[in-house]
């Protein structure tokens, strides 16, 4: 609590000036915390698009969900996150913090219209991973496939702002560090935009459950290659509930918390991870109470629920 409250009066102190000075477009304020050098860093953007006010309140519990995950990840990190976030049609903001040993420093604010793709762009481009680094972009907004091999990721659909996935895909494939990780909780509805999943059913009732901080650290800090994850598959949607956040985002998170180890060697694999993270999806989707009128929609579409996907290979454990 006194730590929110140091953050709303630095806050509070920080319009107050902008004010007094004519600064109109940009706030910023600026305290370091002590960065660990002789640590992992996790390096994470998240992009939250609640321009859309059907799904706003969705992705604010997204937003909420993943900055919490990451608070608790720098127990065993720093955590230095960039989050882009479109609130309304006219209204972003970008806010950089770092996080250790669960505590934020005090924000670095920019005010600005929307979030726009090339400022996304421009994020990958700057960054510096060290080898050992891991690095996260989580989407989650509207998303659109038009043909083959095209995924787009909507940031403005008046002014057809939109960027491609695969490009995405292609920037955080040519960093150089131990893991990078791509997660969009959008629509995949279209033909397949790489490679066929993977599929791996894990029963989730029996096994070890083991601490959540066990699990980020094994998760992020104990793996290497690429996650290249996508909350539905080809043909489905994603979708959402404005109590608690978005279905895959609320499945990804509450397997933090409830993972079981099902190979008895009390460690986190992704694979693992992605069955039930997959298998808690479905069963959200399954207990949802949807109007009428959409349910006989996906009987005429044929929609049985909502399948989490992978691309390529899963990271692998790195002792």
């Amino acid at each position: 609590m006194r730590v929110k409250s140091l953050y709303t009066a630095c806050l509070l102190l920080m319009l107050t000036f902008s004010g007094l000075f004519g600064i109109a477009a940009s706030t910023y304020a600026e305290v370091k915390i002590e960065s660990r050098s002789d640590t992992k860093e996790v390096h994470a953007l998240l992009i939250i698009l609640g321009n859309d006010r059907y799904i706003r309140e969705s992705t604010e519990k997204n937003q909420s969900m993943m900055v919490n995950m990451l608070k608790q990840l720098s127990n065993d990190c720093n955590v230095k996150m960039t989050l882009m976030k479109s609130k309304s049609n006219f209204e972003g903001i970008i806010t950089k913090t770092t996080f250790s040993n669960g505590i934020g420093e005090t924000p670095q604010i920019n005010r600005q219209d929307i979030i726009r793709s090339e400022q996304v762009a421009e994020w990958l481009a700057n960054l510096k991973p060290k080898s050992q680094d891991t690095v996260l972009i989580y989407y989650t907004g509207h998303g659109e496939i038009k043909d083959l091999d095209t995924h787009y990721l909507i940031f403005d659909p008046v002014k057809l702002d939109g960027l491609l996935r695969k490009e995405v895909v292609k920037s955080i494939q040519g960093l150089q560090c131990r893991l990078k990780i791509l997660i969009t909780d959008t629509d995949s509805s279209g033909p397949s935009v790489t490679e066929p999943m993977r599929d791996e059913e894990t029963n989730t009732s029996v096994g070890t459950v083991l601490d959540q901080q066990d699990v980020l650290r094994h998760l992020f800090l104990q793996h290497e290659g690429f996650l290249n994850l996508t909350a539905a598959t080809e043909g489905e949607h994603a979708f959402a509930n404005s109590n608690f956040g978005s279905h895959f985002s609320y499945a990804l998170i509450s397997t933090v918390s409830k993972f079981r180890d099902t190979d008895a060697d009390r460690f986190a694999s992704w694979g693992e991870f992605f069955s039930q993270t997959r298998q808690e999806t479905m069963n959200i989707f399954r207990n949802a109470a949807f109007p009428p009128s959409m349910i006989r929609d996906f009987e005429r579409l044929g929609i049985e629920g909502q399948r989490p996907k992978y691309y390529g290979q899963l990271p692998k454990r790195r002792d």
